[in-house]
């Protein structure tokens, strides 16, 4: 009996003990569980895959006994590295994926108790007095790049299978938050992205005009806060494309780019606008002194010459610029004044920089009216034409007759002819208006030059119209219509047509009109780039010099020496001369006696209408010594 209740006391107690081990057992799983679904909280509040990273490693460390853990990732070259390490000594690279952790990387997770006999084990990887004995593997599927988790420890039996069950429970909770984070990071990555494609150029990698504005913004939110704004715009960039291609452009802007941020401070802003549009904002509240020499050292860098595709092109930028005392307007009026800048220094030449002020903003605005106006002024019948005698200086006869244009309204003058005929051209008006006076022209004189088969009529002629192919035939058939012979027509041709380049279409239309009998004439030689070369390219029969040529010829004898080498030089290419501008009986004694052919001024006759040209015309004499001019009836 003694015996049996001893029995029975022991499987009591063995009872006892198993249900602490159990309630242990419990109570260690719960605590576990707990950890656990604390760690997955903190991963999926993690934003980076490599916070999540290191949130599994911290939270493993609560429920497996290890002694260092790691995670390694499969890299580009088809080795395994650890990304997070608790420390050094599971700090690997360039693993080969073979034997154990290719099984693990296969699905197959691996309790080893004896690294010292893993062949594949990377050696070297901790002090002789602290070598890892044990290691679970693990392997997280299904994410873009094969990932490992390995958990040691120092003592080989200190992680055991419980432990892997535990880590291979946890793992696809792990796996899908790594996955989750992993596609935020993405977003994240693709919004920046987004962010960056929003707010800089792709080309050259400076902001845009959206970042600027922003930040011209800023600046003006900020209170006393100075500073100047620089609009640039690369000189004739339009030509440069198409003579050497977009992607030789591309390159040259890039280029130009890095050269302006070599010449501004880290804490101003250059941002292309667009095109070839640069924008700057300079702080620091410097003088004008200060800014001028900026734009010089601007200017400068930008002339040095770029080598692109075997070309050699030397590129040249204008500058518009608003200093901080006229930024008291909103950004959009600053910008805008900047432009106005931009457009004077274009207007003055390029390569250049203009400051803003008033009178350019009053200028451009008369040029917007007059742009308005000017593409009704034809059908208003508001442009009348007047004419000009010019006669010969030996015998003071007028042969010739130049058309002018006016624009008037009921008898007043609304705008000059070199403020509004640089518009038409630019706008393409001149095409129809070019084409009216040409009618209108020779329908007004029709009278007085089938009387004369010597008189010719002269009519300036825009280098826009000859860009159009069938120009030539237009001229011909209102010729042919009024009735009027093509050899009593010279048709006058500005310096900027002989001083270029001509294409194809303005040579075509130069030879048929030249085949068809008109004459050709230089008009303002002197004035612009032209030379005597450029001038044997051209068919002409007649050289006008420019009346600045002639304005000083009385009183300086290096004019006079440089009007009689061009008058010589002019002949000996057979060309018949026109001195522009005569307002002077010395001057026409001068001319004279040059052998300058032809005479044209306010001393002979301004420009006048019609009716007064037809009733005056005539010969105009300097009458013996009294040098009074009198017309006689022609």
């Amino acid at each position: 009996m003694k015996n049996f209740n001893n029995s029975n006391e022991e499987a009591l107690r063995e009872s006892l003990l198993n249900v602490q081990r159990l309630r242990a057992k419990e109570k260690c799983a719960l605590k576990q569980s707990e950890t656990l679904i604390k760690g997955l909280q903190i991963l999926n509040e993690s934003t980076s895959v490599s916070d999540i990273y290191e949130q599994i490693l911290g939270t493993l460390q609560h429920v497996i006994p290890f002694d260092s853990a790691a995670i390694l990732i499969e890299t580009a070259d088809g080795n395994l590295s650890s990304v997070v390490c608790t420390d050094d000594r599971l700090k690997f690279s360039r693993i080969p994926i073979t034997g154990v952790f290719q099984r693990c990387l296969n699905g197959k997770s691996a309790v080893l108790n004896q690294l010292s006999r893993v062949q594949e084990w990377p050696s070297g990887s901790s002090a002789p007095d602290d070598t890892l004995s044990s290691a679970i593997l693990v392997s997280l599927t299904g994410l873009a790049q094969s990932t490992l988790i390995i958990c040691a420890g120092t003592d080989r039996h200190k992680l055991r299978r419980e432990d892997l069950s535990l880590l291979t429970t946890f793992i696809p909770l792990a796996t899908q938050a790594v996955k989750r984070t992993g596609e935020i990071e993405e977003l994240n990555m693709l919004v920046s992205k987004l962010d960056y494609y929003a707010h800089y150029d792709m080309l050259t990698g400076l902001p845009n005009r959206t970042l600027f504005d922003i930040r011209l913004e800023q600046e003006l939110s900020t209170p006393d806060n100075e500073f100047a704004v620089l609009f640039l715009d690369v000189d004739d960039f339009k030509n440069i494309n198409d003579t050497y291609g977009h992607h030789t452009g591309d390159v040259l802007l890039s280029e130009i780019a890095f050269r302006f941020t070599g010449v501004i401070d880290k804490s101003d802003t250059i941002a292309r606008m667009g095109g070839d549009e640069f924008a700057l904002i300079i702080r620091g509240g410097k003088d004008i002194e200060s800014l001028n020499a900026l734009c010089e050292r601007m200017l400068t860098r930008v002339s040095h010459p770029v080598y692109l595709s075997m070309n050699c092109i030397e590129p040249s930028v204008s500058i518009g610029m608003v200093t901080p005392a006229q930024n008291s307007g909103s950004a959009q009026l600053i910008m805008q004044n900047a432009d106005i800048a931009l457009y004077d220094a274009k207007h003055r030449g390029r390569g250049c920089f203009s400051l803003f002020n008033l009178q350019m903003k009053n200028r451009l605005n008369r040029s917007n009216e007059i742009e308005k106006r000017l593409k009704t002024a034809l059908a208003k019948n508001e442009l009348r034409l007047a004419y000009q005698p010019i006669v010969s200086s030996k015998s003071l006869w007028c042969e010739l007759v130049e058309v002018l244009v006016r624009w008037e309204v009921d008898g007043v003058a609304q705008f000059y002819p070199d403020e509004f005929i640089p518009i038409a051209e630019r706008t393409g008006v001149i095409r129809e208006i070019g084409k009216w006076i040409f009618s209108k022209a020779l329908e007004d004189l029709l009278q007085w030059l089938t009387d004369d088969v010597r008189r010719t009529v002269a009519i300036n002629i825009s280098d826009i119209q000859l860009y159009e192919p069938d120009f030539s035939m237009q001229l011909l058939t209102i010729a042919t219509s009024v009735g009027i012979d093509p050899v009593q027509i010279e048709l006058e041709l500005s310096e900027r047509i002989v001083a270029s380049e001509i294409n194809n279409t303005v040579s075509d239309n130069l030879e048929a009109l030249q085949k068809s009998g008109f004459r050709f004439s230089f008009d303002d030689f002197g004035t612009g780039q032209s030379s005597f070369l450029n001038l044997q390219k051209f068919p002409g029969t007649t050289l006008k010099i420019d009346k600045t040529f002639v304005d000083e010829v009385e009183q300086s004898n290096d004019q006079r020496k440089l009007l009689m080498g061009i008058v010589n030089f002019a002949h000996s290419l057979d060309l018949l001369v026109v001195a522009e501008g005569v307002e002077t009986d010395a001057q026409l004694r001068i001319l004279q006696g040059m052998g300058c052919d032809y005479i044209q001024g306010y001393l002979l006759a301004k420009p006048m209408r019609l009716n007064d040209f037809i009733a005056g015309y005539s010969q105009i004499a300097i009458c013996g010594d009294t040098e009074h001019i009198e017309r006689k009836a022609g």
